[in-house]
């Protein structure tokens, strides 16, 4: 708890932080709307994951890229989208470009249309980002809401849900996108299949940012890496891979 006041004062100032960090205990229950530089109000789940979210995405720029993107910023993905702050963070900052937020728990989607519902250029799709499109099992890992993730063993504290699967070729067709300016990419695990086999749609991509979750997939940073050996540029970042052509 102490970490976390810190890190809330550290952002928004003493007195605003405290209580913050006073409605984020853990434990805690229900919502509250936090605003930060600008922002429409931005609904979180107090004693979840979603004010540290908040904080990484929009306070400390998370998804800031260390390289200059080429040509105009036309199509983001987000997949893995959560409660919407990177879709926000985006919004805001290419303001011309289409953001299509990608995710697939329930509670998480709500949040995220929410959060969202002030910019126009915003598309939510309720879904899981995976190699084929149908159905997949999502698995709540007990880390909170930021670690749904498709496949895994469920138990009974953690329990599965069946899910739609969209895949990167499936968004192209539905969406009309040329190419994708920026695809990023935090869904547990998931990458390894979606980046396996990108025939067809990686020559489509100028630019991603990925978590990549060995742990939970072996063979994920490989896939990446084989996927992704044409782009020109790779800096890592905190949990963060960005690479750009």
């Amino acid at each position: 708890m102490a970490r976390r006041s810190r890190l809330y004062r550290q952002h928004f100032g003493v007195v605003k932080g405290s209580l913050l960090g006073l409605r984020d205990r853990p434990g805690a229950t229900g919502t509250m709307d936090v605003t930060y530089s600008g922002s429409p109000p931005l609904r979180v789940r107090c004693g979840d994951t979603d004010l540290r979210t908040l904080c990484h995405v929009l306070c400390e720029t998370g998804y800031e890229f260390p390289f200059s993107l080429p040509g105009d910023v036309s199509w983001i993905i987000d997949a893995g989208a959560n409660i919407g702050m990177a879709s926000v963070y985006f919004a805001r900052r290419y303001p011309s470009a289409t953001i299509v937020a990608i995710e697939p728990d329930r509670s998480n989607f709500e949040l995220l249309e929410r959060n969202t519902s002030a910019f126009a250029n915003v598309r939510c799709v309720p879904a899981a980002l995976w190699s084929t499109e149908g159905e997949v099992d999502l698995v709540d890992s007990g880390e909170g809401s930021w670690g749904f993730r498709v496949g895994g063993q469920p138990s009974t504290d953690c329990p599965l849900t069946t899910v739609d699967s969209v895949t990167i070729d499936g968004l192209i067709e539905r969406f009309g996108m040329d190419r994708i300016s920026l695809l990023k990419v935090d869904i547990e695990g998931g990458e390894r299949a979606v980046f396996t086999n990108p025939d067809g749609w990686i020559e489509r991509v100028d630019a991603i940012a990925i978590e990549l979750h060995e742990r939970l997939a072996p063979g994920c940073l490989e896939a990446f890496d084989r996927a992704t050996s044409e782009f020109s540029f790779r800096d890592v970042r905190g949990e963060d891979t960005f690479v750009v052509r």
